[in-house]
């Protein structure tokens, strides 16, 4: 074999390696997304209660074993589900998105009150509440020259101050309808953004 026609080789078998790892991530990302859109049919359907791997898995088309390579259970799908949502919660809570973004969220919940309820309260709460910190924390500028707290802390406040006004409003301890919920949740945000961000450079 001449080193033209070696070269050549090699070429075809990189391709070919990249067509294969290419197609293995995106059979990956179907599975996953398969599983999330059974996850929530499943919870959805249910009136209590958490899904069992095998009821997902069964409408997700796939065997118990293959959840288990994308899944360490089901508090893990339940997070990977909640993501999507919450990013609409995350971009307002940053200053990345705004009232009209959120309010259709905000309705989702409402309407599914009872399954929302379970999400962000009782053992989930914890859960849930370090998902959003997390998005928050990747969504606010990295370069706060003189920030009131860590950053990390700050996501933590920030999250916490708007999951606690959305569980009384899903517990019903005070009705408003979601377009003015997802206002205040913005406009809080703004306000308290500002002061972590500026109280230590004006000495606060």
């Amino acid at each position: 074999m001449g080193a033209d026609e070696a070269s050549r080789h090699i070429g075809r078998n990189v391709r070919l390696a990249v067509r294969v790892k290419a197609d293995g991530a995106r059979s990956r990302g179907r599975t996953r997304a398969a599983l999330v859109h059974a996850f929530n049919k499943v919870f959805l359907q249910r009136r209590e209660g958490t899904p069992r791997v095998s009821e997902v898995a069964h409408h997700a088309g796939v065997a118990r074993s293959t959840f288990y390579e994308h899944y360490a259970g089901m508090d893990d799908l339940h997070m990977q589900a909640l993501s999507r949502p919450l990013s609409a919660l995350a971009d307002a809570i940053a200053g990345r998105g705004d009232a009209a973004g959120l309010e259709p969220v905000l309705q989702h919940f409402w309407e599914n009150r009872d399954r929302a309820r379970a999400t962000f309260g009782g053992e989930m709460h914890a859960k849930v509440e370090r998902l959003l910190a997390g998005m928050v924390l990747g969504r606010l500028p990295q370069s706060v020259p003189t920030p009131a707290l860590p950053l990390r802390l700050a996501a933590v406040q920030l999250a916490g101050a708007q999951l606690t006004v959305m569980r009384a409003w899903l517990a019903g301890e005070s009705h408003c309808a979601p377009r003015d919920l997802a206002r205040s949740i913005c406009a809080t945000s703004a306000s308290l953004r500002s002061s972590l961000f500026t109280a230590r450079a004006n000495g606060g």
